[in-house]
């Protein structure tokens, strides 16, 4: 049972009847917090939805609200409605007052997938509840109850967005939460999860937060609501409170266990007060990366892998910090998207969180260990650096080690994890204009150049206005390949640069050079590939592996597919046109006239998975490449062709387009292949007449 008053008021108020037009209004308003481009439809007219919000891809979502007991009719007749009216819409929220179980649910969603739609996310009754406890004003609207929150509360205080009521993982931690007694700790970083895993265990077991800090009030609220167990979040920010609390509960008599969370750093301090022993403590662990992928996948981002490949490497296993970048990612903008990808995003959660406990200058502190990269950096040396006394940039260092954002790596240096977060921080402070701080006195300080070299660089990838001298002058003292290759994506000029100064890295810097510099980048392909008789199949690394798979990794549909495609055939034409090797320059003209993609890439969630798609280009895109054949089959009229194989293997592939089309081919698009493919045929045993 919840012993919050206020809390069950609202739970008795929303069983109850209600205005529906009222909780329509209020469900727009309270969903607003979370999407922010939530554009309410009121009245009849409403075509079967109450609201309409875009996603990252541009498609709209419906929202449809009830306050009906049939929440399963309602959405049947909203979703069906939506259909009749002929709108484009296929993804939906459902919003209702009804407390609806997992099963429940999924009948909701099962029902939607067989009308053609994905519900995106249901917001019932627990989640209305907990919404109306800190909104006074559509509280006293929606329900007519006014007043305060109690001392003791059902509900949180937190920053996070509630994207999803689900728990995901931390279910052996919540069996412990809820079969110890006596007095508890939860240990666990910033955004791991702490808030919201108490939160789900204090519904179950009667447990109240303690929100006041005024002991007679607290003493009074024990009285009346009588809590299983009294809840302090984040009692390392208040040890002396903690102490408060603990000898409140001894004066008034009461034997109530409290249930406490600290950072790593502070475990120690925290169970020395509360007496604890190691059976009563117990740390959160970092969720998995597919743990996190659901819950980034339940907030609606399945459909954009690079930004669930970003935010998994950003949280770390911290599902609070996934929520709080993923919630940022569906509702704001393009800027706020490239925050996320940036690092900015982390950066400002990061800020949020330390400032109170460490002080502002903990950015500086922070920027300093970043420039160290994986290694970090000595104390002493970030002491000197920035002017500051030894003492107290150990006292900070403790702190922000307690927030698990910093790792004694080898117990000399300090390392700030993720990396993301190590090249917003110096690009914060060292290249953000006139105020930024002079990096150079600490190049000369940092234990490992070659991880300060990455850091500087990529750091430029990441929006920073980094001195090309700088980088260069890295590169000149921190020889790793990897380095003059992550230069070489810059720009041309880099690319070209880092070509000239290393002729002995083009084949690690063949990638950039692809892309930046085909022109340079494919002669020097066709010129390695002479007398190398591997098989293509089984080396991905042989040069002419390496610009069909160029070629192919461009999806259909894409600009890269024909610009790629029209890039190599120049390239082969003009290879041939000198006189260079006929076998090279013929596998570039057909490999350019593959009718084709296939592209590989590792899955965002495990990293060792490769997913493939393939398929065929477009029907204009094969228009494209008929033209191609035109003149591929004039020039090579003008040459000795000695070796037919590569021509009549992409033939093969126009002959049999169905090898190449894992849905089937349509038979507009078959009869397509099959005149454009006659045409060549004819056309090539024309030039090879004379040929076997």
């Amino acid at each position: 049972m919840i012993r919050d008053p206020l809390y069950n008021a609202i739970v008795q108020g929303l069983q109850g009847t209600l205005d529906k037009e009222a909780f329509e209004r209020c469900a727009q308003v309270l969903l607003k917090t979370l999407y922010p481009r939530l554009v309410p439809i009121r009245g009849g007219s409403d075509g079967g939805f109450d609201g309409v919000t875009a996603e990252l891809e541009g498609n709209e979502i419906a929202l449809v609200v009830t306050a009906g007991k049939n929440v399963l009719r309602n959405l049947r007749t909203s979703l069906t409605s939506i259909l009749k009216d002929g709108r484009p819409i296929r993804r939906a929220i459902s919003a209702t007052s009804q407390a609806l179980s997992p099963p429940r649910q999924k009948a909701l969603a099962n029902a939607a997938e067989k009308l053609g739609f994905q519900l995106f996310q249901v917001y019932e009754q627990a989640w209305f509840a907990d919404s109306l406890y800190g909104n006074p004003a559509w509280r006293k609207e929606l329900l007519g109850i006014s007043g305060k929150p109690p001392p003791l509360a059902a509900v949180a205080r937190t920053n996070r967005p509630a994207i999803t009521s689900e728990l995901v993982g931390h279910a052996e931690e919540l069996e412990w939460l809820t079969a110890a007694e006596g007095d508890r700790l939860l240990i666990g970083q910033p955004g791991s999860g702490k808030s919201f895993l108490l939160a789900q265990a204090a519904k179950a077991n009667g447990w109240l937060f303690v929100v006041s800090r005024d002991p007679e009030s607290i003493a009074d609220g024990i009285r009346a609501q009588q809590p299983s167990g009294l809840i302090l979040d984040d009692a390392h920010a208040e040890p002396d409170f903690l102490c408060q609390l603990a000898q409140l509960r001894t004066s008034i008599h009461v034997d109530i266990p409290i249930i406490a969370t600290c950072w790593p750093g502070a475990k120690s301090e925290i169970a020395e007060l509360l007496h604890l022993t190691d059976s009563h403590q117990r740390e959160l662990q970092r969720l998995t990366r597919p743990e996190i992928a659901s819950i980034l996948d339940a907030a609606g981002l399945q459909h954009a892998e690079h930004l669930v490949y970003q935010i998994l490497n950003q949280a770390e296993g911290r599902p609070g910090l996934a929520v709080t970048l993923a919630h940022l990612c569906i509702n704001g903008n393009q800027h706020d998207l490239e925050r996320v990808v940036l690092g900015d995003a982390l950066l400002d959660t990061t800020r949020t969180t330390f400032k109170d406990l460490v002080g502002p200058n903990s950015i500086e502190v922070l920027a300093a260990l970043s420039v160290g990269g994986a290694t970090g950096m000595r104390m002493q040396d970030v002491s000197r650096f920035l002017g500051s006394p030894l003492v107290e940039i150990r006292s900070m260092l403790v702190s922000l080690a307690a927030g698990g954002i910093i790792h004694d790596e080898n117990g000399e240096c300090f390392s700030v994890r993720p990396r993301e977060l190590r090249y917003a921080l110096t690009k914060e402070v060292f290249f953000n204009g006139a105020a930024s701080l002079d990096i150079n006195p600490l190049l000369a300080l940092s234990p490992n150049i070659h991880d300060t070299a990455e850091v500087v660089i990529r750091t430029s990838h990441y929006g920073a206005e980094v001195s090309r001298e700088l980088m260069r002058n890295l590169l000149a003292v921190a020889d790793r390949p990897s380095l003059w290759k992550d230069f070489a994506w810059l720009g041309s000029a880099e690319c070209q640069w880092a070509l000239d100064q290393r002729p002995d890295l083009q084949s690690e810097l063949i990638q950039p050079a692809l892309e930046l510099l085909p022109d340079t980048a494919i002669p020097f392909l066709l010129a390695t590939s002479i007398g190398d008789a591997r098989a293509l199949h089984s080396h991905p690394g042989h040069s002419l592996r390496v610009i069909e798979d160029w070629i192919g990794e461009a999806f259909a549909g894409s600009p890269a597919a024909l610009l790629r495609r029209r890039t190599v055939h120049a390239a082969g034409m003009k290879w041939l046109a000198g006189g260079s090797d006929h076998d090279a320059g013929l596998f570039a003209l057909a490999a350019a006239l593959k009718p084709w993609f296939r592209a590989h890439h590792a899955d965002p969630v495990l990293g060792n998975n490769v997913t493939v798609r393939w398929g065929l280009l477009r029907t204009t895109e094969i228009d494209e490449l008929s033209d191609l054949w035109e003149t591929t089959i004039a020039f090579v009229g003008t040459i000795n062709v000695k070796n037919w194989g590569p021509l009549l293997q992409v033939l093969g592939d126009w002959v049999y387009p169905q090898r190449h089309a894992p849905g089937g081919v349509e038979k507009s698009v078959y009869e397509r292949f099959h005149q454009e493919s006659e045409k060549i045929l004819r056309k090539l045993s024309e030039l090879g007449e004379f040929s076997p």
